[in-house]
């Protein structure tokens, strides 16, 4: 059971930092993507869709 949780955890972490990186965000302010751990990475990713919408909503 531990080994799946794992694996389901692992997808989701690759999941973010693949569309992180489709972003152009290769890193934090210091660290390489996958060093971040789960929360850091839905955490980065969510600030991206934010500033996504920003961009669309005013033009940028």
């Amino acid at each position: 059971m531990a080994g799946y949780i794992r694996k389901s955890l692992d997808r989701v972490k690759e999941y973010y930092i693949s569309q992180l990186l489709n972003a152009g965000q290769y890193k934090t302010s210091d660290r390489q993507l996958y060093e971040l751990t789960l929360n850091e990475l839905e955490r980065e990713f969510k600030m991206m869709q934010l500033r996504e919408m920003q961009k669309r909503k005013y033009g940028q």
